[in-house]
């Protein structure tokens, strides 16, 4: 705010502060603790931040992983990739088990983590850097967490991402870890 306020044609009565998606849980917290703000658009984005995959993994295979049937949840993904390029794409991820290791690796997936980041508010530890089928995943910054147990009920991390292609960065995206702190209910 102090940066903001130097140039003498900034009115410092009329800053206005927007945020969407993790800036939109900042939001409201900066506008707490910063009174010069005159107007703040927050805009979380996050409901349920689960809800991206199981909206499209129909409802039957989403109740095979809360009941714990692995093997069957597995046969039933395997054949839904073949026949169905939507849930293809949208399955470049990998399900945790619960008990720790991988539930479910989407066929010709690869993830390895490369290097850890421990969160020094919840003592959560997520795998900040990773391989992903031959990229390399840095993060813009490793303190991305989110606090969101007042609100969904989980703390998980979500943050801007560089893809590298050996020393070469050939992409920037995104990156969301949850289930790191406790397992998230689907």
């Amino acid at each position: 705010m102090d940066h903001l306020l130097t140039p003498p044609d900034v009115d410092a009565g009329k800053i206005a502060l927007l945020g969407v998606s993790q800036a939109g849980y900042w939001v409201p917290r900066s506008v707490a603790f910063e009174h010069r703000i005159a107007a703040a658009v927050a805009d979380p984005g996050v409901v349920d931040v689960s809800a991206t995959m199981t909206r499209q993994v129909p409802h039957f295979l989403a109740k095979m992983i809360d009941t714990g049937e692995q093997e069957k949840f597995d046969k039933d993904m395997d054949l839904a990739l073949r026949f169905s390029s939507s849930t293809r794409s949208m399955m470049a991820f990998r399900m945790r088990a619960k008990t720790g290791g991988t539930h479910y690796l989407a066929p010709g997936a690869s993830f390895r983590p490369l290097r850890t980041w421990k969160s020094p508010r919840t003592g959560v530890e997520y795998p900040v850097s990773m391989e992903v089928n031959g990229l390399r995943l840095e993060p813009l910054m490793d303190d991305q967490e989110l606090d969101a147990r007042a609100s969904v009920g989980t703390v998980y991390w979500e943050g801007a991402m560089r893809a590298f292609a050996g020393k070469e960065e050939v992409g920037r995206g995104y990156l969301e870890l949850t289930g790191y702190g406790k397992p998230m209910k689907l």
